[in-house]
């Protein structure tokens, strides 16, 4: 995969992520079984990225690589950034950020993912419905009349209306790639019940979908002993189950 194609990668998994490509690089060559803090570790050497943090990976095109979504603190300036970052054992992994392109292609392209990331869709939401057009597929109208039936084919409900979805976290420790540790999420997901405007059953599956390991098996758990439990007791249970570990590491 060339640079070029690196890059645009690396946009539209921004979007689907819904990171802004301006805080985001793409990590390629990352040993598969990689611990998520050494990556966060070694890219951090890199002093204007300032603190990152792994969102994602995928299956990288040399078997036992796979490519590593990263988000910076500090907005990313392209002529800042080397091309590849040592780790302190095994080989160089590369680094590509987003290239510069025309300012106002840059503009469209950066509001079109604002107006579908509230809507709740993405980028490649709309490329499946763009790429079997045969013809002048980049003009305003193919685009607008794409956009349109997107929306008309996955309008939500009432009770399922756009929100920025809660990232996946198990309470595994050390944090795997691509989830969320017990803060970080505890805090999302009370933003989203105190915030958002849907009935208690809609929040409580808006948590389990998000759920997966150990976390999820505490959750199983509450509904057994209460199956009305409601979406902040399934919060309050979790912040007991891993919070309170955390905290005790931390006094030890």
């Amino acid at each position: 995969m060339s640079e070029n194609d690196h890059s645009k990668e690396l946009r539209s998994w921004c979007a689907n992520e819904k990171i802004d490509p301006q805080h985001a690089i793409l990590l390629v060559g990352v040993p598969s079984d990689t611990d998520v803090a050494f990556i966060e570790d070694t890219v951090q050497t890199v002093k204007v990225f300032g603190r990152v943090r792994a969102r994602a990976t995928k299956e990288g095109t040399v078997p036992g690589t796979f490519l590593v979504l990263c988000e910076c603190r500090e907005k990313i300036c392209p002529t800042q950034v080397p091309s590849e970052v040592l780790p302190s054992s095994g080989d160089t992994w590369k680094i590509v950020v987003v290239k510069d392109e025309d300012p106002n292609v840059n503009a469209f392209s950066d509001k079109l993912s604002q107006f579908l990331s509230r809507e709740g869709k993405s980028i490649t939401d709309l490329q499946s419905l763009i790429n079997p057009l045969a013809s002048n597929v980049t003009s305003p109208e193919t685009i607008i009349r794409a956009i349109g039936e997107l929306l008309e084919k996955t309008k939500p409900t009432s009770d399922g209306q756009a929100y920025r979805r809660l990232r996946i976290f198990s309470g595994i420790e050390p944090t795997p790639v691509g989830e969320e540790n017990s803060e970080n999420w505890l805090e999302q997901a009370r933003l989203m019940i105190f915030e958002t405007d849907c009935s208690t059953k809609e929040k409580r599956k808006r948590i389990v979908e998000s759920l997966k390991g150990p976390a999820l098996e505490v959750i199983k758990a509450v509904r057994v002993n209460n199956p009305d439990a409601t979406a902040l007791e399934y919060i309050e249970a979790l912040e007991s189950a891993f919070s309170t570990s955390e905290s005790d590491k931390k006094n030890r």
